[in-house]
């Protein structure tokens, strides 16, 4: 007869408690395009190179680098994300985003936690979500 034994390890994160993801590189075809575009969000460039751009905005950073090669039609990085404070900041940047004429992804949307989000493209067709969630700020 099979015996099956559950064993539990309890996991020790590596990343000290103060540990945060605070920076994104992503690999671009449309450096200028997606300059203007991130800085449009608030993205201050702090670095350019004919090939390289380094933003940064609230401690947190984005590198764009400028590639020639083709990407395959499904990428491993599904969209990068904004937080936002209130489910009327999600809401003020939709309008932002629409009266910008942005490629809009996904119209607002609640989800049953109270979270509230909605995405654009970028001019190289990366997805970015603008996201209220209620436990990150306090709230849930």
């Amino acid at each position: 007869s099979n015996h099956y034994f559950l064993i539990t390890i309890r996991l020790v994160p590596m990343l000290p408690k103060n540990a945060s993801l605070k920076h994104i590189a992503l690999a671009v075809h449309k450096l200028d395009e997606c300059e203007k575009f991130y800085n449009l969000l608030g993205m201050r460039t702090e670095l350019k190179t004919t090939d390289y751009i380094y933003l940064t905005n609230n401690g947190d950073s984005l590198s764009l680098h400028k590639v020639a090669h083709t990407f395959a039609s499904n990428q491993r990085l599904e969209h990068i994300g904004f937080a936002v404070d209130s489910i009327a900041a999600v809401d003020q940047l939709y309008q932002d985003a629409t009266s910008h004429y942005l490629t809009i992804a996904s119209t607002p949307k609640t989800f049953g936690n109270g979270t509230r989000s909605f995405s654009v493209f970028d001019p190289d067709g990366i997805e970015v979500e603008f996201t209220y969630h209620p436990p990150m700020w306090g709230a849930g």
